[in-house]
């Protein structure tokens, strides 16, 4: 969490609290280097932000500011998505109407959900800026007596569990008699959840292709270690959000 724009490293804006985590220009998906050497050239002359000197001076075309704009990269100025892509589409193009200003008008977009901004940053960034989507279902989830990751530590081995998560990775080692193993976390950390073959055989479409996944099993604990073996999987739908694990076989 820290302060991002795009004139300092093109992701999404924070007040600063201290420690940041800055995320470079090669995050946002459809960003050109060409297009960040330029940005950065003119950030390193010009301190304050205006999108018609980045249109021009900068040299950035509306569609190279409208994937700074998906990635939410000026939520520093206090525009949202929508607000910065509707300023873009404002402005004058070509060079006779380069020294007129874009015209203004006070038009107040809708802004978009806590689950349709989750969307766009998996969707342009590949990861989540803000509130982790297992936290946003996590009333419905706690209703269902579904456990949080971290509170795994406080249940008994062997005891029947049920999580939920976002699938970080999956891996089959060769030496591993078939079993899969994936990465699994929500808001409040990560788990280990073991696949047996005859479960994966089971249900092979969902474990392999479904990032947000919802696990019935046992929680399993050696020492330190905390996995929990699967008995059966469902997805688990937030508002469409995808995004993709990393794989390895």
């Amino acid at each position: 969490d820290g302060q991002h724009d795009p004139c300092a490293d093109g992701t999404q804006g924070r007040p600063a609290r201290g420690v940041a985590i800055r995320l470079g220009f090669h995050q946002i998906k459809g960003m050109k280097q060409e297009s960040a050497e330029r940005l950065i050239a003119f950030r390193e002359q010009h301190a304050l932000l205006d999108l018609t000197e980045l249109h021009h001076r900068a040299d950035l075309s509306q569609a190279e500011l409208r994937v700074l704009a998906r990635a939410d990269a000026f939520a520093q100025l206090g525009w949202n998505r929508r607000e910065a892509l509707w300023r873009i589409d404002g402005l004058w193009s070509g060079p006779l109407l380069r020294s007129l200003a874009p015209p203004s008008d006070a038009t107040m977009l809708p802004k978009a959900s806590a689950y349709e901004n989750l969307q766009l940053d998996f969707l342009n960034l590949g990861l989540c800026l803000q509130k982790h989507p297992i936290e946003l279902g996590r009333d419905w989830l706690n209703r269902h007596n579904v456990t949080s990751i971290i509170q795994l530590k406080q249940r008994p081995h062997g005891s029947r569990v049920s999580v939920a998560g976002l699938v970080t990775h999956r891996q089959r080692p060769q030496t591993a008699s078939g079993v899969m193993f994936l990465g699994m976390e929500d808001e409040t950390g990560i788990t280990n959840i073991v696949v047996w073959p005859k479960v994966y055989e089971r249900q092979r479409r969902l474990i392999r292709s479904e990032g947000l996944l919802l696990v019935r099993g046992t929680l399993q604990k050696d020492r330190e270690a905390i996995s929990v073996v699967a008995r059966s999987f469902e997805l688990l739908p937030l508002e469409g959000i995808s995004a993709k694990s990393r794989d390895f076989r």
